[in-house]
Order: structure tokens, then sequence, then C-alpha cells
């Protein structure tokens, strides 16, 4: 989805939207569809992730219950009730998303992790709004995780034209050899 729309929105930077690009990604599977239990990636190699590559894209199956989860128009670090998913047995989501139409899959930004007593947490900021909200959420809520390679440059200068229909602008690359 996001390579067809040609690259990662950006919704802060200035002068306005920006389109970063990038070549490709890996998708790390955090624990076997078929033996939920059994974890693919561990909790360290799911940090050395995040550590070493940035921000990731991480996959959760969300729940009515999420979107009201946390502190409303709080936004500190030190609030760590990481918000703790849905059960990732197959047959389990099958029927709640038959009783709850907000079950689904959603995608969030990966930027943080802690360690809180024995949890390891995910921080991410999600995209009800410009702002997030920022949210922890541990990271047995999760089950896949994307790291995007953008396309490195060395220019940031803003190219005049605008990608067609949509109206932001693209930023000017040159790959690196």
């Amino acid at each position: 989805m996001i390579q067809k729309k040609g690259g990662v929105l950006t919704t802060n930077a200035r002068p306005g939207p920006l389109l970063l690009p990038f070549s490709s990604f890996r998708c790390y599977e955090l624990y076997n569809e078929e033996d939920p239990e059994k974890k693919l990636v561990d909790q360290e190699e799911a940090a050395r992730l995040i550590y070493l590559h940035g921000p990731c894209i991480a996959v959760l199956f969300i729940a009515s219950r999420y979107s009201s989860y946390g502190r409303h128009g709080y936004d500190d670090d030190l609030d760590h009730a990481a918000y703790g998913g849905v059960p990732s047995d197959p047959d389990f989501r099958q029927e709640l998303k038959k009783k709850d139409k907000k079950a689904a899959n959603h995608a969030v930004v990966c930027y943080a992790y802690s360690f809180v007593k024995d949890e390891f947490q995910l921080r991410i900021l999600d995209n009800h709004s410009i702002h997030g909200p920022r949210r922890w959420i541990a990271s047995k809520a999760f089950h896949k995780l994307s790291v995007p390679n953008l396309v490195r440059c060395l220019d940031l200068g803003i190219s005049e034209d605008r990608v067609e229909k949509t109206g932001h602008y693209r930023l000017k690359w040159i790959r690196l050899s």
C-alpha cells in the first residue's frame, strides 16, 4: 500500500506534507499464526530492530476498546499503562470480528521501546490525529514489524512538482552509490 502511494507521507514537515520514498522493506513475523505461543522474534531482537533501523511499522489486532484506551490529552513518557492487545488465538479473533465491527488489524509507527519489569513495551504514534495519540503497547499485542528502507539522500530540497492527485510535495532525492 505504501509503495503504491509512492512513499511514507509525513504530517508535521514544512513547507507541507512530504512523501519520503523508500526502496524496500523487511517484515518480521513476531509469532507463528498456527502456534501463537511460538515466538519468531524475541524481545531483544525486536528492540535491536528499532534501535538499529529506526522507526518501524508495527501491526496489531485491535478491538473497540483500543480507541478509548489510555489517557486522552496527556503525552508523557511516565505513563506506562500499556495496552495489552487481543489474544493471538486465530479462532478467538474470528469470533471477535463477528461481534465487534472495529476488530481488525491496525498499523502504527513504533519509535521507542522500554522494558518495564519483565514486560517489553513499544511506544507508538497512532494516526487518529496529526499528533497521535502516542501510546505504550505491550509487545505481545503485535504480530508483525516492518522496517522500511528509505532511499538515502543528500539533498532535502523541495521539488516544485506536486504529486498527481494528492497535492503533496515530493523530496528531491539523490541516490548514493
